[in-house]
């Protein structure tokens, strides 16, 4: 989910209704999806809406694990705002500290202090989360699956072999046999989570 563990055993266990907040939106939308056949949907269609729905789950518990009022801290907000664009911003090999704290106004000092409690630095955040995605999209069944390395690219590594090297690090196996593994299991492995991020 590309959040902080806290946050989401903040909202681990407790009930979300309809009645009120995103959870008024989103499990319609959830119940009307597991309602629906797998055939449904093209792959590619339904490689999008797996993304979509990790978003909007996300969003979920982002609003459970800091409702909105006179409590809410803008620095809780601001590192929120941080790491939706981190998120939307992947992609790009040139996000650094630098560029977002640009992008929200503030000196890099200042966002690494407000990364000091989330139990990560700004730079770690941004290769989990890639090496994440990476991992993601790897584990996908398909008739043409993308090469390792525009897998990689795709999400901001422009060095195949650093890539290679932090994945390894990350999660105790090269992204090939990463792939390998997922795909050998079947269709019912398709989009497992991957193993626990050691940083």
């Amino acid at each position: 989910l590309g959040m902080p563990d806290s946050d989401i055993r903040q909202a681990t266990g407790s009930t979300i209704g309809i009645e009120d907040g995103f959870g008024a939106m989103l499990l319609p939308f959830l119940a009307t999806l597991a309602s629906s056949s797998a055939d449904d949907y093209p792959s590619a269609v339904a490689n999008r809406l797996a993304g979509n729905v990790v978003d909007l789950f996300a969003t979920l518990v982002a609003e459970r694990a800091h409702p909105g009022g006179p409590g809410a801290g803008a620095q809780s907000h601001l590192i929120r705002r941080v790491r939706d664009f981190i998120n939307r911003n992947l992609g790009d090999p040139d996000l650094s500290p630098e560029r977002i704290a640009q992008a929200h106004h503030i000196s890099v000092r200042y966002l690494h202090r407000l990364f000091e409690g989330e139990g990560t630095t700004v730079g770690q955040l941004v290769r989990q989360r890639r090496l994440e995605e990476c991992g993601r999209e790897l584990a996908r069944r398909g008739r043409t699956a993308p090469t390792v390395s525009a897998v990689a690219q795709r999400w901001g590594f422009v060095n195949p072999a650093h890539f290679s090297r932090s994945f390894r690090a990350a999660y105790g196996v090269s992204p090939r046999e990463w792939r390998d593994l997922r795909t050998a299991h079947g269709s019912e492995r398709q989009g497992a989570d991957l193993p626990p991020f050691s940083g």
